[in-house]
């Protein structure tokens, strides 16, 4: 009777054995998550894509569907603007209210009649404040509106003008008065011949 033989691993055989089954599991699991990986980025994309206008007349287009205000509500809106103004100017007339109060309504007056392109009367009201109400918050504020406004009607006497009151009234050291510096400044340099206006001798040129 014959006897089969038998087959003996090596310690080292066994080992590299071993290895070579785990590099085979390793590589086929990472190529599986590869194809899952790629057929989850062609079904599902990202949710955060943005999508730009693809030229200038697209990015028009894209604004205006975007921000369309229908007529009615153009007409509502104007309409509550004309009875607010008529509301504050009526309270300003009756000269009731405390100073900083009249100053804040006089500065919503300026900002209505700014938002209806009513630059004349927008100025008048915030020249108010610059003028009558110097200890009110919205002092600094109404400085800057004004020139706003002069700026807009392309006024330079005012603008030039409304500058140099400023330089009278914030330090020198102040933004204010480096503003108004700077845009005076500018003025002369636009249309004014000759040397700057000295704003502390300009009430005695005049």
């Amino acid at each position: 009777m014959s006897s089969t033989p038998s087959f003996q691993w090596t310690r080292e055989q066994i080992v590299w054995g071993a290895v070579l089954v785990g590099a085979v599991v390793l590589l086929g699991g990472t190529g599986i998550l590869a194809l899952r990986s790629d057929d989850r980025a062609v079904e599902n994309p990202s949710l955060f894509r943005v999508v730009f206008p693809e030229n200038a007349e697209a990015a028009r287009r894209h604004k205006d569907i975007f921000s369309r205000v229908p007529q009615e509500r153009l007409d509502v809106t104007k309409a509550r603007r004309q009875e607010a103004i008529e509301d504050y100017l009526a309270r300003i007339e009756a000269r009731k209210d405390p100073p900083n109060e009249t100053a804040d309504m006089l500065f919503a007056l300026g900002t209505l009649y700014r938002q209806e392109q009513d630059f004349q009367n927008a100025s008048w009201a915030f020249e108010q404040i610059t003028r009558d109400y110097p200890d009110s918050p919205k002092f600094l504020p109404a400085w800057l509106e004004l020139l706003t406004c002069y700026e807009v009607l392309d006024n330079t006497d005012a603008i030039r003008r409304t500058c140099m009151d400023m330089m009278k009234v914030f330090p020198p050291d102040s933004d204010a008065y480096r503003l108004a510096e700077n845009k005076l400044l500018k003025s002369k340099n636009l249309d004014i011949p000759g040397p700057l206006p000295d704003p502390q001798n300009a009430d005695a040129a005049e």
